[in-house]
């Protein structure tokens, strides 16, 4: 077997659900080491999965191993020997460094073959079903400046204050972006004017990174851009003692540069200090409290009031594609009652409530469902009730008979006691929004081994250039 630090030469072969490439060594566990091949009647050598960072399939690399267990191992490249053919030049500058990314040096419609292929391949490996129902993957029609919302980090301080992305695999340093192709032209060049002025009026005060010495500290800059009206939401994140006068310049400068453009300006003050009990307060400084977006679903136009803390789908445009395939997988009727469980701010559920009898919105995080309750307002919808708590336990509370059961968890999935729950209402139909292929193959078996058929997957791509897949899938019961 092999040790930390050994060298070998890989030819990558795939890629895995998290971005890494995957390569394959022969492993002899009696000698130790690689093996050659064995001689006629000696069975084949072990093959150990090895997985790659900063590679795309059709690499050869010489790799040094880092973390080795006896299924797989992780490895470093050291050396590119031969590039893909299927490599391209990334658009941007900060590609390879920037952990925003993971995929620009891949065609895109080579991304999409790969990510559906990992949704094919999860289902077949880890939920055991031969010959998945997978559908060809939804792409994105527009894979740049997709984005409406960006979290950039400060680091450094003075005139060597940074704001950026953090470094990928790394969580403190941050890289001083110049471009970023994610999110519009006008966000990007409103996020460097406000680290250049930070950097000549800050000064020393000015120091990027939380500190709990100190409460003068810049956390982080958000900027959000509802891409169906154009509304701009800034919002600059601090310590609880940043200078107020120089926030006030800060956002009068800005609009002096981005006249007519920035909707919303908040400052979020976060008090966390050694000893003292954390705070969050968002101060709106200028504007309008909201952003609003409008998405269309089937062919009816539904709002969406948007605060700084509101989760929304990072991709707008994208998001839309994804509701549209829940509801048509769904194929809800008027007479319905419907579950969303994992509600969040009550998006899926508020897009159905037109077509349905009732909804009931189920959602742990309590700032979340006041903004769905807001957002049901905003419809002018009466059959849609949100509740908070958690989904296993707050599903006691509702009626036990629903036609339909819309899920969209976080990660980790329902895990095995909450999809056996939801198998035993008995419920016509179950649509499971998943993030995450491998814990959707999981539960996806324990709705089938519970009296469900698995009709239907439509994986969708909700964030080109990286590694992360959206799956739309239909149960239906037996």
């Amino acid at each position: 077997m092999f040790k930390r630090r050994d060298k070998v030469i890989l030819k990558i072969e795939n890629l895995a659900f998290g971005g890494q490439g995957i390569g394959r060594v022969a492993v002899d566990d009696e000698k130790g080491g690689e093996s050659a091949a064995k001689g006629a009647g000696e069975s084949a050598p072990r093959k150990l999965a090895v997985f790659v960072e900063n590679v795309i399939p059709g690499d050869e690399v010489e790799v040094s191993f880092y973390h080795i267990k006896k299924n797989f191992a992780e490895a470093n490249v050291v050396r590119m020997i031969k590039p893909s053919e299927l490599r391209i030049a990334p658009q941007c500058r900060h590609f390879g460094t920037c952990g925003g990314c993971v995929w620009q040096n891949l065609n895109y419609e080579k991304q999409l073959e790969y990510k559906e292929n990992q949704v094919r391949e999860s289902l077949e490996r880890i939920g055991k079903f031969e010959n998945p129902p997978v559908k060809k993957i939804i792409g994105c029609k527009s894979p740049w400046e997709y984005r409406n919302k960006m979290e950039f980090s400060f680091d450094g301080s003075g005139t060597n204050l940074q704001l950026g992305l953090h470094l990928a695999r790394m969580h403190h340093d941050v890289v001083d972006i110049q471009e970023c192709f994610l999110v519009s032209g006008i966000c990007v060049e409103i996020t460097k004017f406000i680290r250049d002025f930070l950097k000549k009026a800050g000064g020393s005060n000015c120091s990027g990174g939380s500190n709990d010495e100190t409460a003068l500290d810049l956390r982080n800059f958000i900027i959000r851009e509802a891409k169906t009206t154009g509304e701009i939401m800034a919002n600059l994140v601090t310590g609880t003692e940043f200078d107020s006068g120089l926030m006030a310049q800060l956002v009068a400068e800005t609009n002096k540069k981005f006249p007519n453009k920035i909707t919303s300006f908040y400052h979020t003050k976060i008090s966390d200090k050694r000893g003292e009990r954390k705070s969050i307060k968002e101060e709106l400084i200028f504007g309008a409290p909201v952003i609003r977006e409008e998405l269309l679903i089937h062919s009816e136009k539904i709002k969406f009031d948007i605060t700084p803390s509101a989760f929304f789908q990072p991709n707008t445009f994208q998001a839309q594609v994804l509701y549209e395939t829940v509801f048509s997988l769904a194929d809800a009727q008027k007479s319905d009652s419907i579950f969303d469980l994992f509600c969040g701010t009550g998006t899926i559920g508020i897009c159905f409530a037109k077509f349905a009898t009732k909804i009931f919105g189920v959602e742990i995080n309590a700032s979340a469902i006041e903004i769905a309750k807001k957002n049901a307002e905003l419809n002018n919808l009466k059959n849609i009730e949100f509740l908070c708590g958690d989904a296993e336990r707050t599903l006691k509370n509702l009626p036990q008979n629903p036609d339909i059961i819309i899920v969209d968890p976080p990660r980790a999935c329902l895990g095995e006691k909450l999809s056996l729950k939801l198998a035993g209402f008995k419920a016509r139909k179950i649509v499971f929004v998943s993030c995450n292929p491998t814990t959707f193959a999981r539960d996806a078996r324990v709705l089938v081994d519970n009296g469900y058929s698995l009709r239907e997957v439509q994986p969708v791509d909700m964030f080109p250039h990286t590694y992360h897949i959206e799956t739309v899938a239909i149960f239906e019961k037996n």
